[in-house]
């Protein structure tokens, strides 16, 4: 069974660039085991942005993002499945440093999509925002003088204490 839509542009040689030396069966050999494998570690790897973007979003930025945050994802499966050996405890092993990666792409997706309306755009591509900006409106600022200082009137302010002897 061949990967299509999304998965499909996860292929063998954008999951060999992450891993950069390393060439495991599952990335060069023909064997219809290991082509079956690789799907399914795939497969696997891409629930989470599935969930987000769809199974086959528009061409564009967010799909090309999509595609390499599954990619990033199989790398990480692949290095913790065929180099168990060489991982080390804790954070600094290479698998670990690809699934963090995923996870820092994958965030990025959800804040793309986030600033979408929870969709992705018909063009595929991210939608422009302000960065340092508020994304809400301010009510405008009240004329000078403030009318809670007007003088002349006051204002009855509890007893700093009351809320202990209620």
């Amino acid at each position: 069974m061949a990967l299509s839509g999304l998965l499909g542009d996860v292929t063998r040689e954008s999951v060999a660039e992450k891993l950069h030396q390393r060439q495991p069966k599952i990335l060069t050999s023909t064997d219809p085991e290991q082509l079956a494998r690789f799907e399914a570690r795939v497969t696997s790897a891409s629930f989470a942005v599935r969930t987000l973007v769809g199974s086959d979003p528009p061409a564009g930025t967010i799909r090309d993002l999509a595609a390499d945050t599954i990619a990033l994802e199989t790398a990480s499966a692949t290095e913790y499945a065929d180099y168990p050996e060489q991982q080390v405890q804790g954070q600094d092993g290479r698998g670990y440093f690809l699934h963090q990666q995923y996870l820092e792409r994958l965030a990025l997706l959800t804040q793309i999509l986030a600033d979408a309306g929870g969709v992705v755009p018909p063009d595929g591509e991210p939608v422009p925002t302000v960065a340092g900006l508020p994304h809400a409106t301010m009510p405008d600022h009240l004329p000078y003088p403030d009318p809670a200082y007007v003088a002349g009137v006051t204002h009855h302010l509890p007893d700093r204490d009351s809320w202990l002897n209620p």
